[in-house]
């Protein structure tokens, strides 16, 4: 792992006056640190703001150089294609959006190359070809001291009432964390979401005091090929059994085979309530099973009785 360190002053107009900017500036300290890991593509970014400005938006740009005709954002089991292309909107109501929502991560591509961006709870993001190639903006921080305007440009009239809401200012210390992983080929072709994954739901390390416990020295819960979306591992509601759900991110169906790292004594298909539908069959601790194109899929399991497997 190796780091990169950089700290500036980010000078930015204090407040809105009126319907401009002022002119006045204020200074506010960044610190961004850019950590690389060895045999990873990823370049994670964490971003320390100490935000001093008011009425305004904060954005990272990352500058790609070729165009693209469109982006690909991650939402609720599924990944959305948008156009870069804005339509016109002649006659709506109001103006259409230049920005969209994402869950984990993002995607632009140009057919050889591509970029995926992945955020930790940073749901905004804008892509457009300028001079230089596509653009992706990602939006860091919103500092408004209105619950609704009636003056803003992008709507007609109001959108609750105009309340003042000074703490939505976000006058204070902020972290920020994003990672952008560079591949080839589109978002599904390199498996961009994978390495997206991995920074999103990092791994955690437990220390396990020595002992001398039955477990191999590695184990792998569960294990999926190929590498659909888990999103869930965990007892059941009712607390007996086990639950493993996930889904199908391709657009086609996909042969997938399930293997536990512990005996299995029955596999029970689910809807998303835990409710069982069918059994299935299992060869040992294998079960193969198709799942649909963007089918969200639910597992109870049901291993073989034995003692705590201890490490």
């Amino acid at each position: 792992m190796k780091q990169l360190v950089l700290k500036f002053e980010m000078n930015l107009p204090e407040k809105l006056e009126g319907q401009k900017r002022s002119q006045k500036l204020i200074s506010n300290p960044v610190k961004l640190t850019a950590t690389i890991y060895e045999g990873s593509p990823r370049v994670d970014l964490k971003i320390e703001l100490e935000n001093r400005a008011e009425d305004h938006r904060l954005r990272l740009k990352i500058q790609a150089p070729y165009s693209v005709d469109y982006h690909y954002a991650e939402s609720q089991f599924y990944v959305i294609k948008r156009s870069v292309k804005i339509p016109e909107g002649k006659d709506w109501v109001e103006k259409p959006p230049t920005t969209f929502p994402q869950l984990g991560w993002m995607s632009i591509d140009n057919g050889e190359a591509g970029v995926t961006v992945a955020n930790k709870g940073l749901p905004e993001y804008e892509v457009r070809n300028e001079e230089q190639g596509a653009a992706i903006y990602v939006t860091l921080l919103r500092a408004v001291g209105w619950l609704s305007r009636g003056d803003l440009v992008t709507r007609r009239g109001h959108a609750g009432p105009p309340i003042p809401t000074p703490d939505a200012q976000c006058k204070r210390k902020m972290t920020f964390e994003l990672s952008i992983i560079p591949h080839k080929g589109d978002w599904k072709a390199s498996k961009s979401y994978v390495e997206a994954g991995n920074f999103t739901a990092p791994l955690l390390a437990v220390y396990a005091p020595l002992n001398h416990g039955d477990a191999p020295a590695t184990l792998s819960v569960a294990m999926l090929d190929p590498p659909l979306i888990v999103t869930a591992l965990k007892k059941g509601e009712d607390g007996e059994w086990s639950i493993l759900r996930f889904y199908n991110l391709e657009s086609s169906s996909i042969a997938a085979e399930i293997r536990m790292g512990l005996p299995l004594h029955s596999v029970w298909r689910a809807n998303l309530n835990e409710e069982i539908q069918e059994k299935l069959k299992t060869n040992g601790n294998t079960l193969k099973l198709q799942v649909k194109p963007h089918e969200i899929v639910t597992l109870i399991l049901k291993f073989q009785p034995k003692d705590n497997l201890s490490i």
